[in-house]
């Protein structure tokens, strides 16, 4: 932990995805925290299952997580049940007081909503899958994965891969010694799908 006492505003990012949560300080290239964590056990979100409050928020699904006891006045007869969803909230210290922010929903099956995947900083070796060398200080969607569902992804210091639910791999970045395992020695900017 870092306490920064300088007076000073910070720009503060939190990121999670499975299974790790990254807290970066100003400098979106290295985090100052990195922990290991699967918080999909810990809390979720419960909705009706049908009729006429289909959709709507309801309490607890009889899970020990959310309290064990099934929430039937808000669903009716209809079943509350768990919607893959959860909403995270984190507490920052503003000094002399704390402050609880709300932040984004998360689906836990996938990166974002729908798989997407975001890429951020160091970009010398187009690692980020953007199409270019330019530093990103906040997250950029690589749009070339569009209608792709990424199930999982290592960032090297050079070069990235990912993982598609249906099992493709792709790669990009430096590939001076061939580890994009592309058959060559070239260079990808953006997402290749080995072959």
């Amino acid at each position: 932990m870092e306490d920064v006492k300088d007076g000073a505003m910070h720009q503060i990012l939190i990121i999670y995805r499975p299974f790790v949560i990254e807290v970066y300080l100003d400098d979106t290239r290295k985090p100052k925290i990195k922990h290991d964590v699967d918080i999909r056990a810990h809390i979720s979100s419960y909705v009706c299952s049908g009729g006429p409050k289909q959709g709507a928020t309801c309490a607890c699904d009889g899970n020990s997580v959310c309290g064990g006891s099934v929430d039937t006045a808000t669903c009716l007869s209809y079943s509350c049940v768990e919607d893959g969803t959860a909403w995270i909230g984190f507490t920052s210290s503003t000094g002399d007081a704390y402050s609880v922010h709300e932040i984004i929903s998360w689906n836990f099956q996938n990166f974002g909503q729908s798989g997407g995947m975001e890429a951020f900083g160091f970009n010398l070796y187009s690692q980020l899958g953007l199409g270019d060398t330019a530093d990103k200080d906040l997250p950029n969607l690589v749009t070339t994965l569009d209608g792709v569902v990424i199930q999982d992804f290592s960032a090297g210091d050079h070069h990235s891969i990912a993982v598609s639910t249906s099992g493709d791999v792709y790669t990009w970045g430096q590939n001076n010694l061939g580890q994009l395992g592309q058959g060559d020695l070239s260079t990808r900017t953006t997402p290749t799908r080995v072959r």
